[in-house]
């Protein structure tokens, strides 16, 4: 009899585990176009992926790519971008792969040098030699792999409320994200996901990262998820999860080696200004701060931001460039 009852829940474990996830349906179905989300920026592809660009001031000599943080997109540099082109600078910004209207596959490599490659692959084909590349949070970290791979592609570094603080070696994989790697647990994992990502609750997650907690709005939230409405996007980023552990850098960079500068938000509470104070001197770079702002300055004190921004590019391109 009891081998008969550990018999059932056996099939019955198995069955929930294995086939279950596979007859629910994914909550908001398979997806639409990202193409049909967006009528500002353009698609380029290489390589068989398609990565989605803002672009502003083409044509100008100075190049600036804009590279966002995690969880986020283009959208965070709206305000960005048209004072970078009235100044007279070519502003580029991009979804890296995985994230906003960018293509994304569970398959693909998530890890920030890859990442690093992608930016300069799209620079490649929007004709860019050269840039000035400005990472936010998670961006700064892929800006700083940028420079390693292709220092000839890169005129300066600017971080905004982050950048690379790990090192080859120091990263682990967790035992959740290595159960991602069975598919049924995936399966589990994007229906968790779709279920929890709803625009009230990110709303209430996102607002911490805001000097005033009243900044993000319902209208603002809707709009940064417009992303949750493009095929797979959960798998992509349960792929950035699992990848996580391959992003440290093979060496720290240095202000000796190509010119910096570290701009943070004095009321960041997601990585705290005093974090940002031993980046700027543990790189010899000068420190920004831009006050009455949290982690994302560019939205909160756009004015403030543009102009610190524009305060550290370079004014012409380096000589044999």
């Amino acid at each position: 009899m009891l081998r008969r009852i550990f018999r059932f829940l056996l099939i019955l474990l198995l069955f929930c585990t294995v086939l279950l996830p596979y007859l629910i349906p994914l909550a908001g179905g398979r997806g639409v176009d990202p193409t049909t989300l967006t009528n500002t920026g353009e698609f380029v592809t290489v390589e068989n992926y398609r990565t989605y660009v803002e672009r502003h001031g083409a044509g100008n000599q100075n190049a600036v790519v804009l590279l966002h943080g995690f969880g986020e997109s283009t959208l965070i540099w709206r305000e960005a971008l048209p004072a970078l082109a009235a100044a007279g600078y070519d502003a580029i910004a991009l979804d890296l792969r995985g994230f906003g209207l960018s293509d994304k596959r569970w398959n693909d490599d998530f890890s920030h040098s890859a990442q690093a490659d992608l930016v300069a692959q799209v620079m490649d084909a929007l004709a860019v030699s050269h840039a000035t590349i400005v990472g936010h949070s998670m961006g700064g970290s892929v800006a700083a792999h940028f420079y390693v791979r292709y220092p000839e592609k890169t005129d300066k570094l600017i971080f905004v409320d982050g950048g690379a603080f790990q090192l080859e070696g120091e990263g682990s994989s967790s035992g959740l994200t290595n159960l991602l790697y069975f598919p049924p647990f995936r399966r589990w994992a994007r229906h968790g996901l779709r279920r929890i990502t709803d625009v009230e609750r990110r709303m209430r997650q996102w607002r911490s990262a805001y000097a005033d907690r009243d900044f993000m709005t319902v209208e603002r939230m809707a709009m940064r998820m417009r992303y949750q409405q493009t095929r797979d996007w959960d798998a992509a980023y349960l792929g950035v999860l699992r990848d996580g552990n391959k992003n440290g850098l093979p060496r720290w960079v240095s202000s000796a080696e190509i010119p910096m500068t570290v701009i943070w938000g004095e009321q960041d509470r997601w990585i705290r200004i005093s974090t940002g104070r031993w980046f700027a001197e543990r790189l010899n770079a000068p420190l920004v701060t831009i006050p009455n702002a949290g982690h994302l300055p560019m939205e909160e004190q756009p004015e403030l931001f543009n102009q610190s921004l524009l305060d550290a590019l370079p004014a012409s391109s380096p000589v044999g460039r």
